[in-house]
């Protein structure tokens, strides 16, 4: 006996969610809204209004799109409704070689993907606090580090060539690239205060530097993408993710 009878699939981007319904293989209705907490709430009062639909046998399924996620999935939660977050890159294999793309499409293609696998969906669980405070930090220094790096390549690169140039070029950029080495330097020091103030993170994060060759980049990293350890347990699962 099937556990689902109902398959929301949905194509989430900054602004608006792509929704298709299906009861079993069948499409039944679909939806295009806003991407905000008031227009989530008004759609689901909808579904309830559906032939049959009962939310003990719905789930809802969706790509992993980062923040973008985070207003639906906190609707469904605290709705009670049963979600599955999957990256786009697990659908798109499944799928193997399709045609056509649009929001419309992707939002079907994603619930028949939860029909063809719903024994293997995983049940989204939200991140404590601290982890989605410390995933923010940790992207804030990946896009600063980003940065100060397109600053400064090129000088290393001009060097080779044209060393008049290349001093210019530094001096013009010595002053934004020595704030970016600074909020680096700021932002390190609040992500190793929230691993030293939680126990189980700097649990993990011990163990991660432990390995040979994992620093403290990859190890935080590692902590994130694995969702501590939970999401990914196996070491092969790692390695592929990892790519």
């Amino acid at each position: 006996m099937l556990k689902y009878t109902f398959f929301i699939g949905c194509d989430i981007s900054k602004d608006k969610l792509n929704f298709a319904i299906y009861h079993n293989k069948q499409l039944i209705t679909e939806y295009e809204i806003a991407n905000t907490t008031k227009a989530i709430k008004t759609l689901i009062k909808k579904w309830q209004k559906l032939p049959s639909f009962n939310k003990t046998e719905a789930i809802v399924c969706m790509e992993y799109t980062g923040i973008y996620n985070n207003l639906l999935t906190e609707v469904l939660r605290t709705s009670g409704y049963a979600t599955s977050v999957v990256s786009g890159l697990e659908i798109k294999r499944s799928l193997g070689l399709v045609r056509g793309k649009n929001d419309v499409i992707d939002a079907q293609r994603i619930a028949q993907y939860a029909f063809r696998f719903q024994d293997e969906l995983v049940l989204f669980q939200p991140n404590r606090a601290v982890i989605k405070q410390l995933k923010e930090l940790n992207n804030s220094r990946e896009r600063m580090i980003k940065a100060k790096n397109q600053l400064k390549t090129p000088i290393q690169e001009l060097k080779r060539f044209d060393k008049d140039s290349a001093k210019l070029v530094a001096k013009a950029n010595q002053k934004a690239i020595k704030a970016l080495e600074e909020g680096i330097k700021s932002i390190e020091k609040q992500i190793n205060e929230l691993i030293k103030n939680d126990e189980q993170l700097k649990e993990n994060y011990k163990l991660a530097c432990s390995v040979t060759g994992v620093g403290p980049r990859i190890a935080v990293a590692m902590i994130l993408e694995s969702g501590e350890f939970k999401k990914i347990t196996e070491p092969k699962k790692m390695a592929c993710h990892a790519g």
